[in-house]
């Protein structure tokens, strides 16, 4: 649901911005755990594949998010 008040929806953009950067910054991490687990029981890979594609999925809502969100933002208020 999107926020109505302008001081809602900017800090629902803020937040949903912070939770893209903080999902990225995972995949990063999850990216060189899976480099480092290349050797590792068949099991373990199959765990971070599955986190990995968790957090694509999560970041993936968070851009569609991001995109419902902003077009609701009042003109005056975005960016160039």
């Amino acid at each position: 649901m999107t926020p109505t008040d302008p001081a809602d929806l900017l800090a629902a953009i803020r937040r949903t911005d912070m939770l893209m950067r903080e999902a990225r910054s995972a995949l990063r991490r999850l990216d060189r755990l899976t480099a480092s687990a290349a050797d590792a029981e068949p099991s373990v890979r199959r765990l971070l594949d599955e986190a990995v594609a968790a957090v694509e999925r999560l970041t993936e809502e968070l851009a569609h998010q991001q995109q419902a969100l902003r077009r609701h933002r009042p003109a005056h208020q975005a960016r160039p």
